[in-house]
C-alpha cells in the first residue's frame, strides 16, 4: 500500500472554505470511481489554530497514487483548493509499511 501526504497553510479566514473544497473533492471523486481504482481512503486532518492541514490518500499501487493527480476533475478541485492556501502544498509520498 502507498500514501500521499500533502500539508498545506490556509490564508486566515479561509479554512471552512478549503473544508467545503475538499469535501466536494471527494464528493466528484466518487463519481470518478474509475479514476480512483485501489484507493482506500483519504483523510484531512486540521489544525485551527495555525491553519495547517494534512491530506492523506491510501492507495493499493504507486501507480495508481500517482495516475490520481492527473485526472482532470482532480487537477480542477486542486486549482480551486490552492487559491485558499498560502503557498502551494508539499506533496510527500510514502511506501506504507506496517498497518495497525
Amino acid at each position: 500500500m502507498y500514501a500521499r501526504i500533502n500539508t498545506a497553510t490556509v490564508k486566515p479566514g479561509q479554512l471552512d472554505e478549503f473544508i467545503a473544497i475538499f469535501e466536494e473533492s471527494q464528493k466528484v471523486a466518487h463519481e470518478h470511481a474509475g479514476a480512483r481504482q485501489g484507493h482506500h481512503g483519504t483523510y484531512l486532518l486540521v489544525d485551527r489554530e495555525s491553519n495547517k492541514v494534512v491530506s492523506l490518500a491510501f492507495w493499493e499501487t504507486e501507480e495508481g497514487m500517482r495516475t490520481s493527480m492527473t485526472s482532470s476533475w482532480n487537477q480542477a478541485l486542486t486549482q480551486r483548493a490552492s487559491a485558499t492556501m498560502v503557498e502551494p502544498p508539499q506533496r510527500e509520498f510514502f511506501e506504507v509499511a506496517v498497518t495497525g
